[in-house]
């Protein structure tokens, strides 16, 4: 800031050596406004001298310096922050169980926000010397007897509860100084401008101005007789009509180059255009960031400027700094949510994938914990909320990790599955025993003493937060009523929130930014004044609820009204123009953030009509203004050489659509190159690595791509899948892909879910059966069973709904009416197809069956059938897989070239697990009035072995040359149309690949019927 112009400081200096003439180490206490105007003043004056006994402290900091001697004998502090309002709720919830108590006091009492705005109006009536009797004076003359009667008894309780703690309000605290001051306490006392005048204040300042050498700099307003600019006339003539020329006549002057308005097109948009502002301003040098301030009326533009900030990478110091809450603080934050909102999935993931929980401690050294992987697993076993659900969706994700690490050859990363779904269990086992122990009902204290056992089990480095839960919250224990724990909780979070995050300081070469009036008194060379919108600044000023503007008046005193709230704002915007010496920028967005647009604020008008000296009309306004270089619909400047980072460069080129203007992207991002190699590898008339392709040179690609080849344990599913299309067997058994799906409250069962529930369904009916020697089913028992069939879907429906598979149990009837419908009807027809075969088991598990192929490589199959039937005289056997979908014959093929392979599979399944029976066929029952009541079958034929044998080594094949292509005709049901892109691209690129002699045996598989 070495180019500032310090006018406060030089006048600050003159008075210090005019109070120095007698005596140079004269102790000179500054009384400053805000602590930050001391640090600025403190690193500017006697810049070129060494200087001591300066002190720079706010008023009652000196009024305590002079008091502590007497409240350390009298054993009286100054009020902890937080403990005064701790009181004034105490109070409030007191006086709440007046029997004679309006209703309308009664429900403000209750109301959040009174009690902070309770302890404003007492503050005002404190600092103006206002005491319960004036208030119960005027009473009866206000239009509200009632409310001034309560404001004085709350008074009295407040100040009653601060006497018997021993602790001093800021303006008894003044009043006690002035009181207590003596001759050598301090030298000298220099009054900076103060921008809370109050009467104890003033009263404070009186008294040591008898016994001390007090100067008061008083505020100086900048006046220019003959104005250099426009930023000259603009200070000049802020707020007087004097320097306006009539109405009418010539259209405004444009602006020169020390003040410009910025009308950009949203309220993120203002934040972009400053920061771009802002770097072209010091790209020559002659500006630093040092000597920018950027002053707010509040602090909703703060996120936005940080965000633009960093994108430009200029260095800010946030005065009150920018909301990034520390990760302690919230990982505890969401921790308690889960207290409040019955473990929700999506909450138990957020907070054990970004906190940073001492794992170790909570499972033990040697366990194994992976948060993105508790993430897929749970979200796997479709929990979305409470403790039920999480038990029940765990030990189904445990049975599932299991299967799948028993399927293949005990994968080890499937191993890690079932070890990770126990750790989630532990983890999940100790949060519902410390939330056990968390009181449902107990004071601020106890309930603070839990959540810091809570901070101090889950939460790493949490010290900052326990310190200053600490210092807000406990002081709370010792003066206010208990709260409900949703009241705690809700308190708890809203501090935790409002934490911020301050980088650098002040004496760094950053851009302040901070508050108007907390900047006061500091000079830039540069100003942004962004928010100048109607109702924002200027704010909307209301009056006080609790003591009405007439009442304040009749009072007396100092206190202050909306019309000195008012002026204040005046005050702020007088303050934040004065703060620039060389540039100003003002700016307000056109449209606010919920999309409507916004009038440029009266102080905007104000401001343009003083730095051009004539009156200035909205539309005029808008013709002086500068647009910015970004708009709602184009978020990216149309010159690139003015792009705020890479993506506004990226955008701009890209945008300007010439020859060529992409091609810097191939080298500054990789992914946008890999992108476009793929797109192009797609329409290539051959195969290329994009398609599938592996490069078997590489040692490491060859041993991984080993495991892809036919020859190892597998299920019926997975060959099937492989057989559909290869690149689908590549991306799910390879890399291992899956499609993401977020548990979500289901009002109706998928097509998938649908067929499980009938599955569960037609198992418990025919095991029933079985048990009752109810099977083969005949005509006589056929309406026992279907009343047995009802109330089986019943129960299962039951269970699902009370598992949380769907919202309400209600939801399922339509489903179960057509579930009876469909089973009553298979039933029926079991009269008529089973013969002499007699349904004998279900569910049934294969494994360990061997199957050789090719040159005598070997598979081993696993998998389940749904149902075995076996007839006597001769002995023989049927295998029974149903389906709930549609039909689909294909004009009687069985193996469709190579998309049906399930049958064939099973066939080998019977004969392995029923070796005295003769396995005749496997089929698929269509089971469904959708279906027709079909049946499908595949024999168990020698032909039928051969022909899957050379379906096997056709994908063997495929795979032992590292050829994965793409099918683009099984895609229906495929999980990774994403990947391929739609239907017409996918079989586009694939038609064109066709002839690609590498997939020859691909192409012969497809010949199979």
């Amino acid at each position: 800031m070495g180019k500032q112009q310090i006018d406060l400081a030089s006048r600050l200096e003159a008075a210090i050596v005019d109070l120095r003439v007698k005596d140079p180490f004269l102790p000179i206490h500054v009384l400053v406004p805000t602590p930050l105007l001391g640090t600025w003043l403190a690193q500017r004056i006697f810049a070129e001298t060494a200087h001591v006994a300066i002190h720079f402290e706010r008023p009652e900091q000196l009024a305590w310096r002079l008091l502590e001697p007497v409240a350390l004998l009298e054993g009286v502090r100054r009020v902890p922050e937080f403990a005064d309002l701790a009181m004034v709720l105490a109070a409030a919830r007191e006086e709440g169980k007046g029997e004679n108590l309006p209703d309308y006091l009664r429900t403000a009492l209750r109301t959040r926000g009174f009690a902070p705005a309770l302890l404003r109006t007492l503050h005002d009536l404190d600092a103006a010397g206002i005491g319960t009797d004036a208030l119960n004076e005027l009473a009866p003359r206000s239009a509200a007897p009632e409310r001034l009667q309560l404001l004085a008894r709350l008074q009295g309780s407040v100040n009653g509860r601060l006497h018997a703690a021993g602790l001093l309000s800021r303006a008894t605290l003044l009043r006690r100084a002035a009181q207590a001051a003596k001759q050598d306490a301090v030298g000298a006392i220099v009054v900076c401008p103060l921008d809370d005048p109050s009467a104890a204040l003033d009263s404070f300042l009186a008294a040591v101005a008898r016994i001390y050498p007090l100067v008061s700099l008083e505020r100086v307003r900048p006046r220019a007789n003959v104005p250099e600019n426009a930023l000259h006339r603009l200070k000049s003539g802020l707020f007087e009509d004097s320097w306006l020329a009539p109405k009418g006549g010539m259209r405004p002057e444009a602006l020169d180059p020390s003040v410009r308005i910025l009308a950009a097109s949203g309220e993120h948009l203002e934040a972009t255009e400053i920061a771009r502002m802002i770097a072209e301003a010091t790209s020559d040098g002659d500006l630093t960031y040092g000597e920018i301030g950027v002053l707010l009326h509040g602090g909703a533009e703060r996120a936005a400027l940080d965000a633009a900030f960093e994108r430009a990478g200029i260095d800010a110091y946030f005065l009150e700094g920018t909301p990034r809450v520390d990760a302690a603080a919230r990982a505890l934050s969401l921790l308690l949510d889960l207290l409040e909102r019955d473990y929700e999935r999506t909450r138990v993931m957020e907070f054990l994938t970004t906190a940073q929980v001492p794992w170790e401690e909570i499972l033990g050294e040697d366990a194994e914990f992976s948060a993105a992987r508790w993430d897929r697993l749970s979200a796997r076993a479709g929990i979305v909320r409470g403790l039920e659900q999480w038990t029940a969706g765990l030990t189904r994700a445990t049975t599932d990790a299991k299967e799948v690490a028993e399927r293949y050859e005990r994968d080890p990363d499937d191993d890690r599955d079932v070890r990770l779904t126990g750790s989630l269990r532990v983890v999940l086992d100790r949060l519902a025993g410390d939330f056990a122990a968390f009181p449902a009902e107990a004071g601020w204290g106890s309930y603070l003493d839990a959540t810091l056992n809570l901070l101090d089990r889950w939460v790493r480095r949490g010290d900052a937060v326990r310190l200053r839960l600490e210092r807000a919250l406990r002081p709370l224990a010792s003066h206010a009523p208990g709260p409900t724990r949703g009241e705690f909780v809700a308190h708890l979070q809203e501090l935790l929130a409002s934490q911020t995050y301050r980088e650098g300081d002040l004496g760094e070469s950053r851009v302040f930014v901070g508050g108007i009036a907390a900047a006061a008194g500091l000079r830039f060379r540069l100003v942004f004044v962004p928010g100048l919108a109607e109702r924002r600044f200027p704010a909307a000023v209301r009056p006080d609820p609790l003591l009405l503007d007439d009442e304040r008046q009749a009072l007396g005193g100092s206190l202050l009204t909306t019309e000195d709230a008012q002026e204040r704002e005046r005050r702020l915007f007088a303050d934040a123009v004065d703060a620039a010496t060389e540039r100003l920028v003002l700016s307000y967005p056109r449209v606010d953030a919920n999309g409507r647009e916004t009038v440029p604020s009266s102080f905007l008008m104000r401001a343009a009509e003083a730095a051009t000296g004539r009156r200035v009309t909205t539309a005029e306004l808008l013709t002086i203004a500068e647009p910015g270089e970004t708009v709602l619909g184009r978020a990216w400047p149309v010159r690139s050489e003015r792009a705020l980072d890479v993506l506004e460069r990226d955008l701009s080129l890209v945008g300007a659509g010439g020859f060529g203007s992409a091609r810097h992207l191939l080298e500054d991002a990789p992914h946008f190159a890999r992108a476009r190699a793929a797109e192009a590898a797609g329409w290539k008339p051959s195969l290329t690595a994009w398609d599938g392709v592996l490069d078997l040179g590489d040692a490491d690609v060859a041993s991984w791509a080993e495991g892809l080849r036919i020859g190892k344990k597998g299920s019926a599913s997975a060959l099937q899948d492989f057989a559909a299309c290869a690149y689908r067997h590549f991306l799910k058994r390879g890399l291992r892909l899956y499609e993401w799906e977020e548990p979500s409250r289901v009002y109706q069962p998928d097509a998938k879910e649908r067929g499980s529930l009938f599955h569960e369904a037609l198992e418990a009916i025919f095991v029933e059966l079985r048990e009752k020697g109810a099977l083969p089913l005949r005509a006589e028992r056929l309406a026992e069973a279907q009343t047995l069939a009802h109330l089986k879907i019943a129960a299962v429906l039951d269970e699902a709904a009370a598992a949380g598979r769907v919202v309400h149990r209600l939801l399922l009837e339509p489903l179960e009416i057509e579930m009876r419908r469909d089973i009553d009807e298979l039933l029926r027809r079991e009269l008529v197809t089973g013969g002499d075969f007699v349904p004998s088991a279900f569910e049934t598990e294969f494994d360990e069956v061997p199957f050789t192929f090719g040159d005598g490589r070997e598979i081993v199959l696993r998998g389940k059938l749904d149902r075995i039937d076996l007839a006597a005289n001769p002995a023989r056997l049927r295998v029974i897989d149903y389906k709930t979908g549609a039909f689909d014959d294909d004009e009687g093929a069985e193996f469709k070239g190579g998309r049906e392979l399930q049958l064939a599979v099973y066939n080998l399944a019977a004969e392995r697990l029923y070796p005295k029976h003769a396995v005749e066929e496997a089929l698929y029952r269509y089971s469904t009035e959708k279906g027709g009541f079909q049946d499908k079958g595949c024999a168990n034929s020698e032909q039928n072995r051969e022909t899957l044998r050379r379906i096997l080594g056709h994908l063997d094949s495929l795979a032992a040359r590292g050829i994965f292509a793409k099918s683009a005709d099984s895609c229906q049901f495929c999980d990774y149309q994403s990947i391929c892109g739609i239907a017409q691209v996918r079989e586009s690129r694939a038609k064109r690949k066709e002839a690609d002699p590498r997939l020859e045996p691909f192409r012969q598989l497809r010949t199979i019927k």
